[in-house]
């Protein structure tokens, strides 16, 4: 309740730049208006509501877990984009944005977000597990030079109580991608491309 009223008082047009931002990730939502209002059926809180013309507003609950989570990251990032400047800049956790996303919708929500921070003072912390996750910020690194130069990825690791790290930036991302090697391991493991490879025995 606190957020939303917050963001509905401070945000020019945010329920606009919602519906901007889910329509370049879902196509399939152009023509629809967003709204974010009392939760349904007597719930506590706030939910955010599509409609479409002509027709009766739909609660983001009664779509996709993708769309949810889409929808609730973009609320977000867009009230935060909009009252950002740098003697206050931002900060954005965003842990494992693959989930619960089909690879086309993934890409799109990635250059998204990108496109929104690029110019704003927000630092984003990205966590994943998810492969295409780094190749498609690989792809984004290599075309934006500037952001290339302000972003790194680490690889984490704990075994038996010892913390480590190594670092990538886009040219090691670029590298290791290009080789089919797995960036996120360091172990042998078994890729799913690694069954491309035929081993013949004579």
């Amino acid at each position: 309740n606190r957020f939303v009223n917050w963001a509905y008082r401070t945000v020019p047009d945010w329920y606009e730049h919602i519906a901007d931002h889910l329509a370049r990730v879902f196509p399939d939502l152009d023509d629809a208006k967003v709204e974010v209002t009392d939760a349904p059926d007597g719930q506590k809180g706030k939910t955010g509501y599509l409609r479409f013309p002509g027709r009766a507003p739909l609660a983001i609950d009664h779509f996709g877990d993708g769309a949810r989570h889409s929808f609730k990251l973009l609320a977000a990032l867009s009230a935060l984009a909009a009252t950002v400047d740098e003697p206050h800049p931002g900060m954005l956790l965003w842990e494992e944005p693959e989930l619960c996303q089909n690879p086309a919708t993934l890409s799109r929500l990635l250059d998204r977000v990108i496109e929104i921070v690029i110019q704003k003072p927000i630092q984003v912390f990205l966590a994943t597990h998810s492969l295409e996750v780094i190749a498609h910020i690989t792809r984004l690194l290599q075309r934006h030079k500037t952001l290339a130069e302000e972003t790194l990825m680490f690889r984490t690791k704990l075994q038996n109580g010892t913390f480590s790290a190594s670092w990538f930036d886009v040219d090691n991302l670029t590298a290791w991608l290009e080789s089919g090697l797995d960036p996120r391991l360091v172990e042998d493991f078994g890729m799913p491309f690694q069954f491309q490879l035929r081993e013949d025995r004579v």
